[in-house]
C-alpha cells in the first residue's frame, strides 16, 4: 500500500511537471509560428526555387539549352499526381447515373456563389432605379457617325443573330457524375494504380478522357489549397464569362490560350459566318452577341444541373512566346511598347531586379521582413563574369522593336513587381498577364479544366456534352482541326532536338518549336526569374517547366 501511494505521489508531482514542460513547449513553438508568419513570404516557393539542387542544375553561361533540375515541394506533388497511373477495363463503373452522389465541393461553391449574386443583383436592381428628380442623366450620343469601321462591320453581321438550337440532347448532369465518381476514386488512390472504368452514354476514349480530368481537377484543388492565402483572394471572374444560355455554357476566355477559336464556335452558333471575320472581330462580335447578362440571370444559370463552366490553360512559357510572336513582333501598342522597351533596355537583370525590389517595397512589403522574397529575387552568380549583372544593349537606342530577352525582362519585372498584389496583377496585359488571375480557378469551380495540349479532346467532349456535336464533326471537316493532339506523353527539355519532343502539332507546331528555340537564349537567371513570376501558373495547372506541352 505504501508504495502504491508513493508511486502515486511521485507520479502526481512528476505530472505537474510534465504539464508545465508542455505548456513552456507549446508556448515555443507558438512563438516559432508566429516568428515563421512574419519571415514567410512563401515558403513553398523559397524551397522550390532557391534550393542548392535548383541552382546547380541550371545551364552555365549564356545560350546553353534550356533545362531545369528536380524541384520539391509543389513540384513533387504535381509530379506525383500527374504519375499516377490508370489501368482501363471494358466494364461499365455503373449502370445508372440515378444514385451516383453530387460533387460537394461543386454544391459548395454553388451555394455560396449564389448568394453573392444574389446580393449583387439587388445592388444592380438598385442602380436601376429612376434617378433624383434634380438629377441631369447623360443622354447617350449617337456613336454611329465615329463608330470604328470594323466594329460597324461586325455590328452589321451580327444584327440578323438567330440562335442555332443544340442538335442533341445535355449529357452535363451525367457527365457532373461522372467527374464526381471520377475524383472520389483517384482520391482514394493517390498513389495509384487506379481502376478505371466505362461511364455510360460516353465511348471507352471519352471515358478515359473523364478521369485525366478528374486528375486535373484535384492537381488544381490541392494547389489552391496550398496557395490558399493568395491565389483564393481574387474574385470570380464573372465579367470574364461569356454564357450561352441556350447551350447553358460558361467560357471563362483567356487570351492566347485558344480563346479565338472556342469564339468562333460561340459566335457560329448564332448563325454567323466567322470566315469573312478576322481574328479581333471574331472577339468584337462575341461582345455583341454575348453580354454578360445581369446578376440574377447568373444567379439562375449557375444552379441549374446541366450547367458547364470550363476554362482553358497553357503552358506559361508557350504563351509567353506566343504572345511575343502573335503581338509584340507584329507592331501591337506600338507607344506603350516603347515604355516597356525603355524600362529594360540599357540595364543589366541585376539592376532590373533591383528596380523590382524597390517597387514591391512600395507596395508596402517590407524586404527587411521578408528574406525569403528578398533571396527569391537577388541575381546570383558572379558580377565579374555573368551576363546578368552586365548592361544589354545601349539605352539611347530608341529601336522600337523589342527583343524576346527584352520581352522577358521585362515580364519578370512587371509580374514581380505587382507579388502577391491582385489589383496590379490585373493591370497587365491580359496577353501575358498570368493565367490564374483572369479565370480565378481557385475560387470558381470549373466543370472541365481544359488544356491546349489537350485542346481537341476537351473540345470534342465538351460539344457532345452541350449537344453541339454534329456542328462541331461538320466545323472540324470545313475548317480542319486548329490543335491537333498527341498524346499525353511528356517531353524533356534536355535536347533541342523538336521531333523528339513535339507535343502539339498543326498551328501550334510553330510556337512550341519557336519556344525551346527562344528559352535557349535566355541566362540561367532568366529563366529562374521567369518561372518565379509563373509560379502559381506552372502549379495550379500541373505543368513542369522542365517539359514543353
Amino acid at each position: 500500500m505504501f508504495c502504491h501511494k508513493r508511486r502515486l505521489r511521485w507520479n502526481l508531482l512528476h505530472g505537474k511537471r510534465l504539464v508545465w514542460r508542455l505548456a513552456c513547449l507549446l508556448l515555443l513553438l507558438l512563438g516559432i509560428v508566429w516568428i515563421s508568419d512574419q519571415t514567410n513570404l512563401n515558403v513553398d516557393l523559397e524551397n522550390d526555387i532557391t534550393s542548392d539542387a535548383y541552382a546547380d542544375s541550371l545551364p552555365d553561361g549564356d545560350g546553353d539549352k534550356f533545362e531545369f533540375g528536380s524541384l520539391e515541394n509543389d513540384r513533387r506533388v504535381v509530379e506525383n499526381l500527374n504519375d499516377v497511373q490508370f489501368v482501363f477495363s471494358n466494364l461499365l463503373c455503373f449502370n445508372s447515373y440515378e444514385n451516383i452522389p453530387r460533387n460537394p465541393e461543386r454544391e459548395a461553391w454553388i451555394r455560396e456563389t449564389y448568394a453573392e449574386l444574389d446580393e449583387l443583383a439587388s445592388y444592380e436592381k438598385l442602380l436601376s432605379q429612376p434617378p433624383d428628380s434634380n438629377y441631369v442623366e447623360n443622354i447617350p450620343r449617337d456613336n454611329s457617325a465615329t463608330e470604328d469601321p470594323e466594329f460597324a462591320y461586325v455590328r452589321e453581321r451580327t444584327a440578323n443573330a438567330t440562335v442555332v438550337p443544340p442538335s442533341g440532347p445535355s449529357l452535363v448532369p451525367n457527365y457532373h457524375a461522372a467527374l464526381a465518381f471520377a475524383v472520389a476514386r483517384v482520391r482514394a488512390s493517390p498513389d495509384g494504380p487506379v481502376t478505371a472504368c466505362n461511364f455510360p452514354d460516353f465511348t471507352d476514349e471519352e471515358s478515359g478522357h473523364i478521369w485525366h480530368l478528374a486528375l486535373r481537377r484535384l492537381v488544381l484543388d490541392g494547389a489552391c489549397a496550398r496557395h490558399a492565402s493568395f491565389a483564393g483572394r481574387t474574385r470570380a471572374p464573372w465579367d470574364c464569362v461569356y454564357w450561352d444560355t441556350a447551350t447553358h455554357l460558361g467560357y471563362c476566355a483567356l487570351f492566347k490560350v485558344g480563346s479565338t477559336s472556342w469564339m468562333s464556335h460561340m459566335v457560329e452558333w448564332q448563325s454567323v459566318d466567322t470566315h469573312s471575320l478576322t481574328d479581333g472581330q471574331v472577339h468584337d462580335a462575341m461582345d455583341l452577341l454575348y453580354p454578360r447578362p445581369p446578376a440574377h440571370r447568373l444567379a439562375q444559370e449557375l444552379v441549374r444541373h446541366d450547367l458547364l463552366l470550363f476554362m482553358v490553360h497553357r503552358h506559361p512559357y508557350v504563351r509567353i512566346v506566343s504572345a511575343y510572336y502573335n503581338k509584340v513582333e507584329t507592331g501591337y501598342r506600338p507607344i506603350s511598347r516603347l515604355k516597356w522597351i525603355a524600362s529594360v533596355r540599357g540595364k543589366s537583370l541585376h539592376t532590373i531586379m533591383e528596380e523590382t525590389k524597390q517597387a514591391i517595397k512600395e507596395h508596402n512589403l517590407s524586404l527587411d521582413s521578408y528574406a525569403a522574397l528578398d533571396q527569391l529575387l537577388t541575381v546570383r552568380g558572379d558580377p565579374s563574369k555573368s551576363a546578368d549583372f552586365e548592361m544589354n544593349g545601349d539605352p539611347n537606342n530608341t529601336n522600337p522593336y523589342m527583343t524576346f530577352q527584352e520581352f522577358v525582362r521585362y515580364i519578370i519585372k512587371e509580374n514581380l513587381s505587382c507579388f502577391r498584389d491582385v489589383a496590379c496583377l490585373r493591370r497587365i496585359d491580359e496577353h501575358w498577364q498570368p493565367q490564374h488571375v483572369q479565370c480565378s480557378p481557385c475560387s470558381t469551380h470549373y466543370d472541365v479544366i481544359s488544356a491546349m495540349h489537350t485542346f481537341d479532346r476537351d473540345t470534342s467532349l465538351m460539344m457532345k456534352l452541350v449537344g453541339r456535336e454534329d456542328y462541331y464533326a461538320k466545323a472540324v471537316q470545313r475548317r480542319g482541326s486548329r490543335f491537333q493532339d498527341a498524346g499525353d506523353q511528356n517531353y524533356t527539355t534536355d535536347d533541342l532536338t523538336v521531333d523528339k519532343k513535339r507535343r502539339n502539332v498543326g498551328l501550334g507546331e510553330k510556337y512550341f518549336t519557336k519556344t525551346i528555340k527562344e528559352l535557349s537564349t535566355l541566362t540561367r537567371e532568366e529563366q529562374r526569374l521567369l518561372y518565379v513570376a509563373n509560379f502559381l501558373d506552372f502549379t495550379l495547372f500541373g505543368y513542369s517547366p522542365e517539359t514543353i506541352e
